[in-house]
């Protein structure tokens, strides 16, 4: 039996990519000075949204999708999935903390983030696949001359 790596590293970067949103959301808001401000929200969020967005993920099987093939159904995926985590993390940070030092802008900036993270690189190795069977591509496959994509 072979174990397939490929859907597990998709889901590590998602994954990862929740705490990345939400920090760069921190930073786009706050800017970089914000960082005394905030730097113990940075943990707290990472602790809750690593297990949450991990659950999300799976359950929804954002990493069964192969990127190169990735539709308008799996985009609608990303954005309910990021909906989820997003919403159900700060939830979460509420009961903990109240989110004094938050501000109510974050979880917007964060929301962007995080579905321009998920999405952006299946977009951009899709857009490169489609370009590689371009037409042009492909009549140069057949008339046997080297192309661009081989």
């Amino acid at each position: 039996m072979r174990l397939r790596f490929k859907p597990y590293m998709s889901l590590a970067w998602d994954v990862a990519a929740a705490p990345m949103a939400f920090i760069g959301a921190m930073i786009l808001r706050y800017g970089l000075g914000g960082y005394e401000i905030t730097s113990h929200m940075w943990l707290e969020a990472t602790l809750v949204l690593v297990p949450l967005s991990l659950v999300v993920f799976a359950l929804l099987g954002l990493h069964r999708a192969v990127w190169r093939y990735v539709s308008m159904r799996d985009l609608v995926k990303i954005l309910q999935a990021t909906a989820i985590v997003v919403l159900f993390s700060y939830l979460v940070l509420f009961a903990y903390n109240r989110l004094d030092t938050l501000p109510r802008t974050v979880p917007f900036i964060n929301y962007i983030l995080l579905v321009a993270l998920l999405a952006g690189p299946r977009l951009m190795l899709r857009l490169r696949v489609e370009a590689d069977l371009a037409p042009s591509a492909w009549h140069a496959r057949r008339a046997g001359r080297p192309c661009r994509c081989c």
